[in-house]
Protein backbone atom coordinates (compact mmCIF):
# COMPACT_ATOMS: atom_id res chain seq x y z
CA UNK A 1 0.00 0.00 0.00
CA UNK A 2 2.80 2.39 0.66
CA UNK A 3 3.90 2.10 -2.50
CA UNK A 4 0.91 2.31 -4.44
CA UNK A 5 0.28 5.32 -2.58
CA UNK A 6 3.62 6.99 -2.53
CA UNK A 7 5.23 6.20 -5.99
CA UNK A 8 7.29 3.43 -4.99
CA UNK A 9 9.41 2.32 -1.70
CA UNK A 10 13.08 3.70 -0.98
CA UNK A 11 14.87 0.75 -2.25
CA UNK A 12 18.35 0.09 -2.97
CA UNK A 13 19.12 -2.28 -5.98
CA UNK A 14 22.22 -4.21 -6.73
CA UNK A 15 23.61 -5.92 -9.87
CA UNK A 16 26.28 -8.85 -8.83
CA UNK A 17 28.15 -10.67 -11.91
CA UNK A 18 29.14 -14.49 -11.50
CA UNK A 19 32.11 -13.96 -9.66
CA UNK A 20 30.17 -12.15 -7.32
CA UNK A 21 31.92 -8.58 -8.30
CA UNK A 22 29.37 -5.38 -7.91
CA UNK A 23 28.45 -4.21 -11.27
CA UNK A 24 26.00 -1.38 -10.51
CA UNK A 25 24.31 0.09 -7.58
CA UNK A 26 20.66 1.62 -7.87
CA UNK A 27 19.08 3.89 -5.26
CA UNK A 28 15.89 5.59 -4.82
CA UNK A 29 11.95 5.51 -4.56
CA UNK A 30 10.96 3.06 -7.42
CA UNK A 31 8.93 -0.05 -7.86
CA UNK A 32 10.42 -3.39 -9.32
CA UNK A 33 8.70 -5.80 -10.77
CA UNK A 34 9.85 -9.39 -11.84
CA UNK A 35 9.50 -11.13 -15.29
CA UNK A 36 10.90 -13.57 -17.58
CA UNK A 37 11.26 -13.82 -21.40
CA UNK A 38 12.12 -17.23 -22.98
CA UNK A 39 13.84 -18.31 -19.71
CA UNK A 40 15.15 -15.18 -19.33
CA UNK A 41 14.25 -13.72 -16.26
CA UNK A 42 14.91 -10.18 -15.06
CA UNK A 43 13.87 -6.95 -13.37
CA UNK A 44 12.17 -3.25 -14.86
CA UNK A 45 12.15 -0.54 -12.61
CA UNK A 46 11.79 3.32 -13.34
CA UNK A 47 14.49 5.44 -11.09
CA UNK A 48 13.39 9.09 -10.01
CA UNK A 49 14.34 10.35 -12.85
CA UNK A 50 11.88 8.20 -15.16
CA UNK A 51 14.29 6.30 -16.76
CA UNK A 52 13.56 2.72 -17.23
CA UNK A 53 16.40 0.26 -16.60
CA UNK A 54 15.75 -3.83 -17.34
CA UNK A 55 18.50 -5.68 -15.82
CA UNK A 56 18.76 -9.64 -17.22
CA UNK A 57 20.43 -11.59 -14.22
CA UNK A 58 20.72 -15.22 -16.29
CA UNK A 59 24.24 -15.38 -15.12
CA UNK A 60 24.75 -12.97 -11.81
CA UNK A 61 22.72 -12.09 -8.92
CA UNK A 62 20.33 -9.05 -7.85
CA UNK A 63 19.20 -8.03 -4.19
CA UNK A 64 16.73 -5.73 -3.48
CA UNK A 65 16.92 -4.10 0.06
CA UNK A 66 14.32 -1.90 0.75
CA UNK A 67 14.92 1.03 3.23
Amino acid sequence: MESEMGGGINRTVAVYDVSGELIKTYEGKFDVEVGNTNGNPYIVFDDENNKRHIVYYTTGTIFIDEK
